[in-house]
């Protein structure tokens, strides 16, 4: 079984959350995420979110804390996933023409955000109150990772 790393940006601003629409083959959809993505060899999980959040959106920012982990478990792979609290800091909102599973980017108000569906479904409660979930980054420590080579080492 393949382990995959996958980091994703909560970006909430004035009681709006920035989601990206998804629709993957073999999968039912579509459906809203955070912007995010897996990890490549020889980045940070910070790196890797900020790189994914300007890949899928246009936008830059700065991460603020971690907010929550989640392990997914896929029939060939198991995913495990960290969401960190992002501010963006600039870029223009944007998703690149023929992004092969990004199909949209939107700032969403909290508030109308249980009528889409949005994965995981935690994120709409992490958003909603983002203090109250928030791990400063300097309390959140994540020891060194022991990456195999492997076909999949740069696997998006």
């Amino acid at each position: 079984m393949k382990c995959r790393l996958r980091a994703a940006c909560v970006c909430v601003r004035d009681g709006v959350l920035l989601l990206v629409l998804h629709h993957k083959p073999g999968r039912s959809g579509p459906y809203w995420v955070p912007p995010g993505g897996g990890v490549r060899r020889g980045e940070t999980l910070l790196e890797a979110a900020l790189r994914e959040l300007h890949e899928e959106t246009g936008l830059h920012g700065e991460v603020r804390g971690l907010l929550g982990m989640r392990h997914v478990w896929e029939p060939e792979e198991a995913v495990f996933e960290a969401f960190l609290a992002v501010e963006v800091t600039g870029g223009a909102l944007r998703v690149e023409p023929g992004h092969d599973v990004v199909q949209a980017a939107e700032w969403v108000p909290l508030a109308t955000c249980g009528g889409r569906l949005v994965y995981p479904p935690a994120v709409l409660t992490w958003a909603a109150d983002l203090a109250a979930h928030l791990v400063p980054l300097d309390r959140f420590w994540m020891g060194p990772l022991d990456l195999r080579a492997g076909p999949a080492d740069d696997r998006p």
